[in-house]
């Protein structure tokens, strides 16, 4: 029997339930990452026991097999359009809109539901159901509707259900509806306060993120604070602790009712908050931790952890590749093995975050690349703050669904606590981030640091430090290079370009599809004045990034095409740059920004467009030569023949040195303008495996017949030139460690 001293603890790492836990997950994981095959190198990790390994390795890969073959045994992926039955296991919420081709998709909502007919099928399926419009269904309702199936990138689902029309059919059953009920009421009263900190009181106690703004959730990202945006494990472990608190005064005696009591409590709190993955795995990982606790036993803790991951997985092997489960498990495994001799020497509230923090920071690195500095302080300062919030927010959303005004009144209370965290994360967000390449070398080097803290190898820190010092200090010696002066950033399938006027200056074309690539790519530029910012035309793929772009960086004048199509997208654009200077050029002007001269060549204001067609748009696009010094650049947008064929007509165009090809590399050039440009470099901002076929392959071989040095950003990531013409690609990042 293990002692109940920290001495029980030794050797418990090896126990069979962590061996069966550890097996189970990297069985699984290795059959979703590189098939069932894959799990045979599970065993490489044990070194002792082996054959259990191998054994449990390999149910865990027949697991999430067994599992891929159940959800996606269907025969409805070729089916166009059916109707449909489903049962619902999540609520509506607005998606994050999307580039399709020119266009930013319609606004749209998803729900997470298990398909039960459609058309003549009768199936059991999980799915992924979006509607173009609201639906205030509930978990557990019956819908139904017509719509119609494509496949989805997700293995845990067996398709998308696209819903053309949809109605309820049998309402959520009497739990779920009052858990509805107290959800809504309290979002109620929360509305009613104004700014980050009331925004952030819902998401903590129950879990509802849906007043909080992406600036807001973004800063607290930065800010490594970003489990308090949600429920998460230490908000349940404050309600149980609570709780348990309570019983103890209320109930002294009857041991065994007051855990039945702390129980039934914690699985109507899971029913109010909505039983997803995030939460089912929060309220697991809380238990083995109170488990634990109960029992005083840190060896307990650490064999509950590996039978909640066992069950979960067995449950859900999919589980296995997400990174919201690995930091659970980690997050909750870290405080296990590390709190106790960490409290020692440090006071608890700072060992309990520092543990949590040894424990993911691996993880944080694969799937962010970052590695806040004020990460640790943040989290040590905001936890000063979090059980208040937690404990009076429930209490505030207890009252609001007995009287509105006494729910209002507890709700203020908890508003300088809730401050407090926002303030935190403002400064924390503000710090620079240190940014590893997000692959095993980069989670290597923080699991170095702490082995060589550990081990006490001081020789080894000082080897880390060295290194990691060297990598950020040394990157002009890689890419852009010290002396870059035009940057073609890697947006995907858009436009993103960006040259140099002055230290941390540069004139920006387009903002590219993704914000956070776009603004990722001026980061690392260190951008942070644009005199001139030309948005050729609003299509999505050239102008989506912009609030990003804006954010943070002091823009001059802006330029726009006179041509105002598509609408939705020119109305998004404009509400963004209201108040600033914004501006429509003619062709035929001449203008300096810094050391660069700029003519225009066309700008949408109908002297290069041909007549209405499908092309309008492109060619309502605003094309440049600028030059700066010795250097020279065209940039058209997506001008095509038409518009290329009137702008060479114009008589204004002269030889360049780059060519910033029009369009992606579409087939769809007018060859003489190429001629008559005669680039020596020419950039293609295109995405990978884009389905337009992007870049031309005859457009290719007429570069290359030219002696046209080319390069893509789909081949060769974001591309950098100096004035000499000497150009670096950043096709690979392994090594990529900076600053920003």
């Amino acid at each position: 029997m293990p002692s109940r001293t920290s001495s029980g603890f030794k050797g418990e790492p090896h126990s069979p339930l962590v061996l069966i836990a550890l097996s189970l997950w990297v069985g699984a994981l290795t059959a979703g990452l590189i098939g069932p095959w894959g799990a045979l190198l599970a065993p490489l990790a044990f070194i002792k026991r082996w054959r259990w390994a191998v054994t449990v390795a390999l149910l865990g890969a027949a697991l999430f097999l067994l599992r891929v073959h159940e959800v996606h045994a269907n025969p409805l992926e070729s089916k166009s359009v059916g109707v449909f039955v489903a049962t619902l296991n999540s609520s509506f919420s607005p998606t994050h809109q999307r580039v399709n081709g020119s266009y930013l998709s319609a606004k749209e909502f998803s729900a997470a539901a298990t398909l039960t007919t459609f058309g003549q099928y009768s199936t059991h399926i999980p799915v992924r159901l979006i509607s173009k419009s609201f639906f205030n269904g509930t978990t557990s309702e019956v819908v139904a509707g017509s719509g119609r199936i494509i496949s989805a990138t997700d293995q845990s689902l067996g398709g998308v259900l696209l819903a053309q029309s949809l109605r309820s059919i049998r309402p959520a059953n009497i739990a779920q509806r009052f858990a509805a009920k107290f959800r809504s009421n309290f979002l109620a009263v929360a509305s009613k306060f104004q700014g980050d900190s009331s925004a952030l009181i819902p998401g903590m106690v129950l879990g509802d993120t849906s007043l909080q703004s992406d600036g807001f959730t973004q800063s607290m990202q930065r800010a490594g604070l970003t489990h308090l945006t949600a429920v998460s494990g230490e908000n349940f472990a404050i309600i149980a602790l609570f709780t348990l608190a309570l019983l103890k005064r209320a109930i002294p005696r009857r041991f065994g009712l007051r855990y039945l009591l702390l129980a039934a409590i914690l699985i109507c709190f899971v029913v109010v908050v909505g039983p997803s993955p995030s939460v089912l795995r929060a309220s697991v990982m809380t238990s083995t931790l109170v488990l634990g606790k109960v029992r005083g036993v840190r060896s307990h803790s650490l064999n509950s952890l590996a039978l909640a991951v066992a069950i979960l997985l067995i449950l859900n092997p999919f589980q296995a590749k997400s990174f919201g489960f690995a930091l659970s498990v980690a997050a909750t495994a870290g405080i296990i093995i590390f709190a106790e001799p960490l409290e020692r020497k440090l006071p608890q509230v700072i060992a309990i975050p520092l543990a949590a923090t040894i424990a993911c920071t691996p993880i944080i690195v694969l799937l962010s690349g970052q590695l806040s500095w004020s990460s640790l302080p943040a989290n040590i300062l905001a936890s000063i703050a979090v059980t208040p919030v937690t404990i009076l927010g429930l209490i505030s959303a207890l009252f609001a669904n007995v009287s509105v005004t006494l729910g209002e009144v507890i709700f203020s209370g908890t508003q300088p606590f809730a401050w407090w965290i926002t303030a935190v994360a403002r400064v924390a967000a503000s710090n620079t981030l240190l940014y590893l390449p997000k692959t095993v070398i980069g989670a290597a080097i923080p699991i170095a640091f702490a082995v060589a803290i550990i081990k006490k190898k001081r020789w080894l820190i000082y080897l880390l430090i060295l290194a990691v010092a060297a990598a950020i200090f040394t990157p002009r010696s890689f890419w852009p290079g010290e002396h870059w002066l035009l940057v073609n950033c890697d947006v995907g399938q858009g436009d993103g370009l960006v040259l140099r006027t002055a230290k941390h200056s540069a004139i920006v074309i387009d903002v590219g599809p993704d914000p956070d690539l776009m603004d990722a790519c001026l980061q690392r530029l260190h951008i942070n004045q644009i005199p001139l910012l030309i948005l050729t035309h609003f299509h999505a793929d050239h102008v989506t990034g912009l609030a990003k772009v804006l954010r943070g960086r002091s823009v001059g004048k802006i330029w726009v095409s006179h041509f105002h199509e598509p609408l939705s997208e020119y109305a998004i654009v404009m509400s963004q740059l209201r108040g600033r200077q914004v501006e429509r050029v003619t062709p035929g002007e001449s203008f300096t920004v810094g050391p660069a001269d700029i003519e225009v060549l066309a700008s949408g204001d109908g002297s290069t467009m041909a007549p209405v067609t499908g092309t309008t748009i492109n060619n309502s696009s605003i094309a440049v030569i600028i030059k700066e010094g010795a250097f020279s650049l065209f940039a058209g947008g997506d001008i095509e023949p038409e518009a290329q064929e009137l702008i060479l007509a114009s008589h204004r165009v002269s030889k360049v040195d780059v060519l910033k090809v029009s369009h992606h590399g579409s087939r769809n050039q007018y060859l003489p303008l190429l001629d008559a440009l005669a680039p020596k470099v020419a950039f293609i901002s295109v995405g990978k495996g884009n389905m337009y076929g992007h870049p031309s392959p005859t457009l290719l071989r007429e570069l290359a017949k030219q002696g046209v040095k080319t390069y893509r950003t789909d081949l060769d990531g974001a591309l950098a030139l100096d004035a000499s013409l000497h150009e670096r690609s950043l096709k690979v990042q392994w090594w990529s460690v900076h600053l920003k």
